[in-house]
């Protein structure tokens, strides 16, 4: 930063890297032991706005579980050894609907697609997870506030070494969802795992108390006549 700050004729100090406070969307229980100020703020998913389809308006048979892989998981899950092929052949015998929220390029090689598997290019979290039992995903921290605000235990498949094992090993920890962290997962584990969250009632009971825990959190409207008492007291410095 220093050739910055000589432009300007600025002393370096700690609060040009940290801020004078953060803004932490995350459960405090998620943060590094660090000597920071933090307002706490709850995530409020959006996921975009859609036309909510036909079949999304009624209740699911079967227990729906939604299956949704990010902008780059079709690559993740590549590396990982676990195709989309494994994965519908892995649900093909079970009693579910599997909605799998992948466009063309994520679908591309995927020669049959079974009965109880939905396949849709796009559609908001927010609208899909209300009726879900369970999600896979790779741990991505908006798929998992989703996941947490409407309510839905977790499968989580991370990268070894992303941020991402961070948000999965926390649900893990609170007993809202499981963790593959294996460095090549096999789909026998998923299948396992998914079957587990299906089937056993503490990881709702868990995800339940998660969900509650972050309705606690104050929301972006509430935490506003904070930051204006903030940022008054550091106009002058």
């Amino acid at each position: 930063m220093r050739p910055l700050l000589d432009r300007f004729g600025v002393e370096f100090g700690e609060d040009l890297i940290t801020g004078q406070w953060s803004i932490d969307p995350w459960p405090s229980r998620m943060r590094l032991p660090l000597d920071l100020d933090y307002v706490a703020v709850r995530p409020v998913p959006f996921n975009g706005a859609t036309v909510v389809p036909d079949w999304l308006h009624g209740t699911p048979e079967n227990p729906r579980v939604c299956l949704t892989l990010g902008t780059s998981g079709r690559e993740l899950f590549a590396e990982n050894g676990i195709s989309i092929s494994d994965v519908f052949d892995m649900v093909a015998d079970l009693p579910i609907e599997l909605v799998a929220t992948l466009n063309e390029a994520q679908l591309a090689g995927v020669e049959s697609i079974p009965d109880n598997v939905r396949t849709t290019d796009y559609v908001p979290l927010n609208l899909l997870l209300p009726s879900c039992s369970a999600i896979i995903h790779l741990g991505g921290s908006g798929t998992w506030a989703a996941a947490v605000v409407h309510g839905a235990p977790q499968l989580m498949v991370p990268k070894s070494g992303s941020e991402y094992v961070d948000f999965a090993r926390y649900t893990a920890s609170r007993g809202a969802g499981l963790v593959i962290e294996d460095e090549k997962p096999t789909i026998e584990a998923m299948r396992e795992g998914l079957l587990r969250i299906l089937r056993e009632p503490s990881f709702q009971e868990a995800t339940t108390t998660l969900r509650q825990e972050m309705w606690e959190i104050p929301s972006p409207v509430d935490i506003i006549p904070e930051l204006e008492q903030r940022t008054r007291s550091h106009q002058g410095r």
